[in-house]
């Protein structure tokens, strides 16, 4: 039988950002697939640069993303303070 793990996030100012090539970073309504492993993984506490165990929890799951009750904030947007590549 498999497993499931249902949760459910609220954050009705929350960000998730996407690529930004200038200076202003636009946001989606909902987390993509990288934000909730990163979530997930940090919960269960792999490290950003444990990468061997970062790309098995990938590898080994699988999402199903329900929305409902999204607020709209138009014109919502992050300004970037740094942008140091790692």
């Amino acid at each position: 039988m498999s497993q499931y793990l249902v949760f459910q996030l609220h954050g009705p100012m929350a960000s998730w950002g996407v690529d930004a090539p200038g200076e202003v970073r636009h946001s989606h309504e909902l987390p993509s697939r990288s934000a909730l492993l990163g979530l997930l993984a940090a919960a269960l506490g792999i490290r950003r640069d444990e990468e061997e165990r970062l790309n098995a929890f990938n590898r080994h799951y699988q999402f199903l993303l329900c929305a409902s009750g999204n607020p709209r904030w138009p014109g919502r947007r992050i300004i970037r303070c740094l942008s140091a590549p790692r």
